[in-house]
């Protein structure tokens, strides 16, 4: 149900689940690989959904999965390689 930002938010703001004790399990790196891209709202007009989608997502986190993703899978082979310097960085902002 959550594969995406997009229906995930969706389905956060629907009343029925707003007061609910529903908690998540944040792993976003797979959002990197289902939507192509990393998420930057400051140079990306496409990407003016991310801060809301963060902060509700944040709210409701009961795990965090802390893997660095990227446009072509869902986790880099090593997030100290210079070539995934970006992907690193679009993370830690």
């Amino acid at each position: 149900m959550f594969w995406n930002p997009f229906i995930t938010l969706d389905v956060l703001e629907q009343p029925s689940v707003k007061g609910s004790a529903l908690e998540l399990n944040a792993d976003l790196s797979h959002w990197c690989c289902v939507c192509e891209r990393l998420f930057n709202p400051a140079t990306e007009p496409r990407d003016a959904f991310w801060p809301e989608t963060l902060a509700q997502v944040a709210s409701r986190a009961a795990f965090i999965h802390c893997r660095v993703g990227w446009a072509q899978g869902p986790q880099v082979s090593d997030p100290a390689a210079p070539e995934f310097a970006k992907e690193l960085r679009g993370h830690l902002d």
